[in-house]
């Protein structure tokens, strides 16, 4: 017969906790490049956490691209010269796929709103 295995009342489990290196400040527990040791649980919470605050961003991205398509054209004014050229056309272009654009008309950009979000959005330039 096996001996029975002392019972420790109020007394939980073992807890396993892994050290980690944080990537972020993060209250209460050490700023970003700290080696603090967390427990598995409060580990899986902060997984899931960021899991949710990242699906969060895709939604919010994939619901600003059906608003653009919904509007419609963008129109821009330029001031123009002579046979349809436009004067002062700058465009930031780290979030968009933008086709050259050196007189008035219809152009179609690709917008990037989301690592994995992408929407196309119609620009017309008329001439002042």
């Amino acid at each position: 017969m096996a001996a029975a295995l002392p019972v420790f009342e109020g007394l939980r489990c073992a807890t396993t906790s892994s050290s980690i290196i944080l990537s972020e400040d993060v209250e209460f527990l050490g700023k970003t490049g700290d080696l603090v040791s967390v427990r598995a649980g409060e580990l899986k919470l902060e997984a899931e956490r960021k899991e949710n605050e990242k699906r969060k961003l895709r939604e919010d991205a994939e619901a600003l691209a059906r608003e653009l398509q919904r509007l419609g054209p963008l129109s821009v004014k330029r001031k123009r010269g002579m046979a349809r050229l436009i004067f002062g056309t700058k465009i930031d272009k780290r979030n968009m796929t933008v086709p050259e654009i050196r007189e008035i008309g219809t152009y179609t950009a690709e917008v990037k709103l989301h690592p994995e979000v992408t929407t196309q959005v119609k620009i017309t330039v008329v001439g002042s």
